[in-house]
């Protein structure tokens, strides 16, 4: 049972969600595609479901590994934009995936995953091309689809915490059925 500070501790707590992805140079297309993403789709899905979100900062020239680790750590959920398949993303994503973390993954509609990875809870996007004139796509009907979609993809995370997420998750859970269910040489 929790005492009546753990439960005003516990009902302080802010739900956070992080979002990662290929962030790019200042002033090129992949920045503005990251912090299109970021701002007007990840950003508010996650507000409607009630968390607070955070991303690695755009001005900033580089996050420090320790910096993005302990953003990974702290998370409750982690979303990531896995679109060209970048390196650093797949790296972040496996941490998330080694701390537990559940995740929700971002791809343009052509993009082509790796085996590990393919299309595991993930919310497929129209191409860049499609959002470059944000002030066209604001408010639009495809924009506000996706932030349903993904509030969805959040909400049935949060109803089934249990449920598998990713191959590190099942690795656990069989595991820890392994420690559970007796062995070969119990039986019979």
């Amino acid at each position: 049972l929790l005492s009546e500070g753990d439960v005003a501790k516990e009902s302080q707590h802010k739900k956070r969600l992080f979002f990662i992805g290929p962030m790019g140079p200042p002033k090129t297309d992949l920045h503005a595609r990251f912090q299109f993403i970021a701002e007007h789709l990840v950003k508010e899905a996650g507000k409607d479901c009630g968390y607070e979100v955070t991303f690695p900062p755009l001005k900033a020239p580089v996050v420090l590994d320790v910096q993005l680790i302990e953003c990974l750590a702290n998370a409750d959920l982690v979303v990531a934009d896995v679109t060209d398949n970048h390196v650093n993303v797949f790296y972040e994503l496996g941490l998330c995936h080694a701390l537990g973390k559940p995740t929700i993954q971002i791809a343009e509609e052509r993009t082509r995953f790796p085996f590990y990875i393919d299309k595991v809870n993930t919310l497929s996007i129209p191409p860049w091309n499609t959002f470059r004139n944000t002030r066209m796509l604001r408010g639009t009907d495809t924009l506000e689809k996706l932030k349903g979609q993904l509030a969805t993809k959040i909400r049935l995370i949060e109803d089934s915490p249990a449920a598998p997420n990713n191959a590190v998750h099942v690795y656990r859970i069989m595991q820890q059925s392994k420690a559970v269910l007796p062995s070969s040489a119990d039986v019979g």
